[in-house]
């Protein structure tokens, strides 16, 4: 499918912030349901499965990090990312916020979203079967900007 940038993400990107920096420190909600139309649009109908933070801690106080850059493509930080599940459900696509976290529809706001599974996704998963109480973590998370 490929990301789908927000108007707020992409105005921070064309401004005088770039991606890693629009979207350090932020946090990934894990939903199930269907995708939104766009990163502008709400949530949605699907429910809230876990939420990935820095070690598993408090946001905001445990926002993820991006690594540097390189042939335009930019990793996740050498650190844990790591949730657990809020409730039991199917993992189908995920929002990545910006540190300021806006709810809802919005194009200011600092997000992008993808599809979540256990390959050939945007953001790949050990198990897209999230469980209460359980601890799922990202070891590997890559995004690419397209050359063209």
């Amino acid at each position: 499918m490929g990301f789908r940038l927000s108007t707020g993400l992409r105005n921070a990107m064309m401004g005088t912030d770039g991606f890693k920096t629009a979207l350090a420190l932020g946090k990934i909600d894990v939903f199930s349901g269907a995708i939104p139309t766009d990163a502008d649009t709400a949530e949605g109908s699907g429910v809230l499965l876990i939420t990935f933070t820095k070690d598993g801690g408090a946001f905001p106080a445990n926002g993820l990090s991006l690594d540097t850059p390189s042939g335009g493509t930019i990793e996740k930080a050498v650190e844990i990312w790591k949730g657990t599940g809020i409730t039991v459900g199917t993992a189908t696509w995920f929002r990545f916020y910006g540190p300021t976290v806006i709810l809802g529809a919005s194009t200011t706001a600092v997000r992008l979203d993808g599809l979540v599974g256990t390959s050939s996704s945007d953001l790949i998963l050990t198990t897209i079967s999230i469980q209460s109480g359980v601890p799922v973590t990202i070891d590997t998370a890559e995004f690419r900007m397209p050359s063209k």
